[in-house]
């Protein structure tokens, strides 16, 4: 495989960057009218220089042992820095919230169809709360005046949760 200098790399980059100037300022529409041969070229080119392609393209291919560690070392890195198992608890705690919501859809319309005039539906263990994640099930939904509901906003204090859940199973 031939392999370039710099300065032979610089002097090919700025000839390329000279020759796509040159083309735009003369002929703003060369690249529409010419896009179908600009691909087939690529194409063509691509099928001739497949030896190229996997000369500079093989480690990875390939699957080296090199680029295998790489992956590998990264993912772990990732795993430590909790970013994909956060992201895949997130993922499953979604998941199962819609299901365990889907199954109780009928239940929760009518709780909120047979909401007394004046008050609201809030979730005694909220939705979104940094240290609890309630669910959207008919037995962690209340009736709220809207002042208590704006005072509650996305707070929780377990003691109340339980002796509200208490409440409204009996």
């Amino acid at each position: 495989m031939k392999v370039e200098t710099p300065e032979q790399r610089e002097v090919r980059l700025e000839y390329g960057r000279q020759w796509r100037a040159k083309k735009k300022l003369s002929d703003p529409g060369y690249w529409k009218r010419n896009y179908q041969k600009h691909k087939d070229l690529y194409v063509q080119w691509s099928k001739d220089n497949q030896h190229l392609q996997k000369e500079r393209y093989g480690h990875y291919y390939n699957g080296s042992q090199a680029v295998k560690e790489s992956r590998r070392n990264s993912l772990q890195k990732s795993l430590a820095n909790g970013t994909k198992a956060e992201q895949n608890a997130r993922y499953k705690r979604a998941r199962d919230q819609q299901q365990i919501a889907s199954s109780f859809k009928l239940e929760i319309a009518e709780v909120y169809r047979d909401c007394p005039e004046g008050m609201v539906v809030d979730h005694i263990v909220p939705l979104n709360n940094p240290n609890v994640c309630g669910l959207h099930v008919p037995w962690n939904l209340q009736y709220l005046t809207p002042e208590e509901n704006t005072a509650k906003s996305n707070h929780f204090d377990a003691a109340e949760a339980s002796q509200s859940i208490l409440l409204s199973s009996s």
